[in-house]
This record gives structure tokens, sequence and C-alpha cells, in this order.
């Protein structure tokens, strides 16, 4: 699973995570779970691109069914709602943006939401 933090703390997801019976270091050990930041994957050149976006989700999905029969993104938007970027095409900026390019992405991918 890559889960992708914004506003909560990293340890907090991961202490959350370890309460409800996770064996976390095994999980990120193994490539399990992966973490990452907000900059990292939504705007990891400074700024939100739809089709960078896309590539990275492509980039996880490829990385994690190399070794797993399923793979998990779990991400936090409410960097759009604080780092607001104008996208042309989109009136609600990077948020609307972020979700009219990756939601249709579940009919490829079954879980994609």
């Amino acid at each position: 699973m890559h889960y992708i933090v914004d506003e909560n703390d990293p340890e907090a997801v991961l202490t959350a995570l370890r309460e409800a019976g996770t064996n976390v270091d095994e999980a990120i050990e193994s490539g399990a779970l992966v973490m990452a930041t907000a900059e990292d994957s939504y705007m990891w050149n400074g700024s939100f691109d739809p089709d960078e976006m896309v590539s990275i989700v492509f980039g996880m999905i490829e990385d994690g069914s190399e070794e797993y029969e399923e793979v998990r993104i779990t991400g936090e938007t409410t960097w759009a709602l604080h780092k607001f970027t104008a996208i042309p095409g989109y009136p609600l900026g990077n948020w609307h943006c972020e979700q009219t390019v990756i939601t249709p992405l579940g009919k490829y991918y079954h879980s994609i939401t």
C-alpha cells in the first residue's frame, strides 16, 4: 500500500497502523507499505501537474504489481485546499483536476478511488 500523507503526521499514521495490529516495520521493510508526502507525490516538481500525477500513479501500480497481486494507493487530498493552484479548464483548480484525472483510472484498475 502506498500512503500519501499531508496533514497527518507520518509517525501518527504509522502508530495508528501499529495499534490496529499491523506489523509496520515488516511492511515497510518488505515494500508492502510505502509512505510518501504530498510534495513527493502530487507536487514533486513544486506544483501539481496532472500528466505527472498519472505517471506517478501508474509507476506506483507497476512497481507494486511486480511483487504483489494487488496495489492500494491511499492519499490525503487536503494539500489541494491549502496549496491551491489554478489550472486552466478546471474551475476548482488542482483538487478538481486531481479528482478528474485519477478517478477515471478506476475503470482500468478496479480499486482506484
